[in-house]
């Protein structure tokens, strides 16, 4: 299921059906670009439902902040020191705070998706690596 969010698509993707229709629902934050492998793991019957998210920088981080530089130095500068034009400088790429906005998006859209899929979950739960993680410990926090 996508729904158009703000000019960005929120998309909703059954990765796995629990083992009854009432099964807890694990929902993770994830990529399209380089989705977290989740085809070992033990999740005792849970449903597993992919939540793709491809503005990390806007739609996880629950406040503004300046951007981090790419290649791990932070003046800005990359491996191109002095490079004003760099994409990865701070000062172009900002951590928009768009967390609670699209954590609004998606509890909107939870109900909805379990329905069209058939889930009833008795629990519910979110995850995520990177910005994802930062945004799951946000929307526990927040709900």
């Amino acid at each position: 299921m996508t729904r158009e969010f703000d000019g960005a698509d929120l998309d909703l993707v059954l990765e796995r059906k629990g083992s009854s229709e009432d099964a807890p629902c694990i929902y993770l934050v994830d990529s399209p670009d380089h989705a977290a492998n989740i085809e070992t793991a033990d999740l005792v019957g849970s449903s597993v439902v992919r939540v793709f998210v491809r503005d990390w920088d806007t739609w996880l981080t629950p406040w503004l902040a300046p951007g981090l530089s790419m290649g791990g130095n932070h003046d800005g500068g990359a491996d191109n020191a002095g490079d004003n034009d760099s994409a990865s400088s701070p000062q172009e790429r900002m951590f928009a705070g768009g967390a609670p906005e699209f954590l609004a998006a998606l509890k909107d859209q939870i109900s909805l998706f379990e329905s069209s899929q058939g889930l009833s979950p008795h629990g519910r739960g979110i995850a995520g690596y990177s910005l994802a993680g930062l945004f799951s410990i946000y929307a526990f926090v927040d709900s």
